[in-house]
């Protein structure tokens, strides 16, 4: 677990690093962050240690933080989406359509409206 905990911190500061140079540059308002994973952790969950082969919460639910320009801030969606959920997302953000032969469903309105 201290492994584990320590690559969280890791990344967690040089996140803060992007973030920090973002708004010294200031560009920071006008850019998009979108930071997510492929899968969750147990992390002692059902008795089982950095694995993530159950399909229970610790390893179905996915992190997923977005910044958008103009978009809510501060707001935590309790939503069920998929990964494959986040191009249609993206491309509707950017004004454009998914194409017919994706899977997955926008959800931009979660984004930018309350």
């Amino acid at each position: 677990i201290e492994g584990y905990d320590t690559a969280i911190r890791f990344v967690d500061d040089y996140v803060g690093r992007v973030i920090a140079a973002l708004k010294a540059a200031g560009v920071y308002e006008e850019t998009a962050i979108i930071i997510s994973a492929d899968h969750g952790e147990n992390l002692g969950e059902l008795g089982i240690y950095g694995e993530h082969g159950t399909a229970d919460v610790a390893t179905c639910r996915v992190p997923l933080i977005v910044k958008w320009p103009g978009g809510l801030r501060g707001v935590q969606r309790d939503g069920l989406h998929y990964n494959v959920d986040l191009a249609p997302t993206l491309m509707d953000l950017l004004g454009s359509k998914p194409s017919p032969l994706w899977d997955g469903e926008s959800f931009a309105v979660a984004i930018t409206a309350e």
